[in-house]
């Protein structure tokens, strides 16, 4: 009789949900706003701010894809390759195959792949600066571009 009574309740329950339960989409963190925002809008001099911004708050992973958006704007302006959406990381590391920094690009996408696409925690500043280094050679190839 319990038993009975117990699946009529769920029934009841699934039937006046409307089985939106199931579907419902989970909430997006404002780490993932923030990067379609990026990633769809924001120039050259925003992406500086925005890694300045996320440096000042402690989000050390998400810098890490800021510094490798600021990276791939840089080498469009310069036209060592042609930025566009859904284009992979390996595409752009084709169209620098014969250019001098393709070894700094390839380690610094590296880097970048690992922090970002593995989930890796950054624990500290000091974590954060070893590893942003990777992205440095880039200003020179800037201001060179300037």
């Amino acid at each position: 009789l319990f038993a009975i009574a117990g699946i009529g309740l769920l029934v009841a329950f699934i039937y006046k949900s409307n089985f939106k339960w199931i579907f419902k989409k989970k909430n997006k963190t404002t780490e993932e706003i923030d990067i379609e925002l990026v990633d769809e809008t924001s120039s050259l001099d925003e992406l500086e701010r925005y890694i300045l911004d996320a440096e000042s708050q402690g989000q050390y992973r998400f810098a890490v894809r800021l510094r490798f958006l600021r990276m791939l704007r840089i080498l469009d302006e310069a036209k060592l390759i042609k930025a566009a959406t859904g284009k992979t990381n390996q595409a752009y590391l084709y169209e620098l195959r014969n250019h001098a920094n393709v070894d700094q690009v390839k380690e610094a996408t590296r880097t970048y792949e690992y922090i970002w696409y593995g989930l890796f925690d950054i624990g500290d500043r000091e974590e954060y600066n070893t590893i942003s280094s990777s992205f440095d050679f880039i200003d020179h190839l800037k201001k060179r571009n300037q």
